[in-house]
């Protein structure tokens, strides 16, 4: 791996502004803070969660009030029957990334303060601040929480092939969170060092070929993979979901908004240069594919909406600050996904019939937004989506811990999306993106999405 590769990666990340809620209004809560209070943040965090060494031995937590038509996954340690002599899943953090920024950190600070039942992190990879980047102020914060997590029993490396001579139990589980393009080389890495279970963070891969190459790399080492999109979980995903039942002619849209700004637009771009569908908006398409059944061969009808639609080139890279689109499912459904990289740090989900809105499902709803006020509170600092989304990415690996001390096979946990939801996924963010830059880029090209 390319150790300048992965610094730059991180310094964008550090460059990323952090986020504040207030007690206000939703619709005119902002984002303020800095880099540099994270990074105190994080410093201290060592002091702030004193549990279990590596893991947790709590009780779940009480998933059915934050999703309520989702099975809570089982407490993993009273079902041992893949074999795990101890009832653990071994987790292994593959691109860590720098402290309070980076959603491999994330990963690792839930398992280490004991969020996730019958989770141990076990290993660390992370070569840039064990490198080029260890004495940088993110690098320093990196290093106190190193400390802190090898006090309990966790090893660190500075590049996946250290991981070949690492003790690596029957379920273990590695956590890749790298940049997208480094996905497939650490895919293949820790499947060769023995790995069995993968958790891979959005998309996956650049493009369609490679996450489908990865995915048959899995099957022929038999590994299981699973997605982390959360919003397959989200509790206001959830809500529409069950609402559709009550209103199955409604027309559902899904809104995502983020916070960034007309001065940081341009890193956003340089940052996530795959695109607007397949980094932000991807995860509503993953939706339409794993609750709708949509494909871009089953896609029965599109249209880009003009109003909700803009698309802009800063500096080389020709992307959309906003999109929407209407969708048509084989089966006649209907479908709004509507993306605004500015639009704020809300998202929604609303039912309509016969042009009246029904219903609308917020989050952050009120519940939410006192669990984030209570979670900033104590680690000022964090960017946004960490508060927002905190109890989606502890579902998630619980769910996935559930799975694999419970033996099962085949078909994974539910709400966790598959490589094959994956592999569809991206081929309709593949699909959609070529058309949209056809019909609206500057440059009347596909440019370089």
């Amino acid at each position: 791996m390319s150790l300048r590769v992965i610094g730059l990666r991180k310094r964008s990340c550090y460059r990323h502004r952090a986020g504040q809620f207030s007690r206000v209004p939703i619709t005119q809560r902002a984002f303020t803070g800095s880099a540099l209070q994270a990074l105190e943040a994080a410093k201290g965090s060592a002091s702030s969660f004193q549990r279990s060494k590596c893991g947790n031995t709590s009780s779940p937590p009480d998933f059915p009030q934050a999703y309520p038509d989702l099975k809570r996954p089982a407490d993993p340690r009273v079902t041992t029957a893949g074999g795990n002599v101890d009832g653990m899943v071994d987790f292994l953090v593959v691109g860590c990334g720098a402290p309070a920024r980076s959603m491999g950190w994330y990963h690792a600070r839930q398992i280490l303060d004991g969020e996730v039942p019958g989770a141990r992190l076990s290993h660390v990879v992370e070569p840039w601040f064990l490198a080029g980047g260890r004495d940088s102020e993110p690098g320093t914060a990196f290093l106190t929480f190193k400390a802190e997590a090898e006090a309990r029993g966790t090893a660190f490396h500075s590049s996946v092939a250290d991981l070949q001579n690492a003790e690596i139990s029957r379920n273990s589980c590695a956590i890749i969170a790298s940049r997208t393009a480094d996905n497939p080389q650490l895919f293949h890495a820790v499947i060769d060092a023995g790995v069995k279970y993968i958790y891979l963070e959005k998309p996956g891969a650049p493009t369609v070929a490679e996450l489908e190459n990865m995915a048959v790399y899995a099957e022929a080492n038999a590994v299981q993979v699973f997605m982390g999109y959360n919003k397959n979980v989200s509790k206001y995903t959830r809500q529409a979901l069950q609402a559709e039942k009550k209103h199955p002619e409604a027309i559902t849209t899904y809104m995502h908004n983020n916070t960034f700004t007309t001065e940081t637009l341009p890193e956003c771009f340089e940052r996530n240069c795959e695109g607007i569908l397949k980094n932000m908006a991807v995860h509503e398409l993953c939706l339409l594919v794993t609750y709708y059944g949509l494909s871009s061969s089953r896609l029965e009808k599109y249209e880009f909406e003009d109003d909700h639609t803009s698309c802009q080139t800063l500096g080389d890279v020709t992307d959309f600050d906003k999109i929407g689109i209407v969708l048509q499912t084989a089966s006649g459904k209907v479908v709004r996904v509507r993306a605004d990289r500015c639009g704020g740090e809300s998202a929604w989900a609303s039912l309509e019939v016969d042009g009246t809105e029904k219903v609308r499902f917020t989050t952050p709803d009120d519940e939410l937004t006192e669990a984030i006020l209570e979670r900033q509170s104590r680690h000022p600092g964090y960017v946004p989506y960490f508060y927002v989304n905190h109890d989606d990415y502890v579902y998630l690996k619980s769910a996935v811990s559930s799975h694999i001390l419970s033996g099962h096979e085949g078909t994974g946990p539910e709400g966790v999306a598959t490589i094959d939801v994956a592999i569809e996924t991206l081929k309709l963010a593949e699909f959609l993106t070529q058309k949209a830059l056809a019909k609206y880029s500057p440059k009347g090209t596909t440019s370089s999405l």
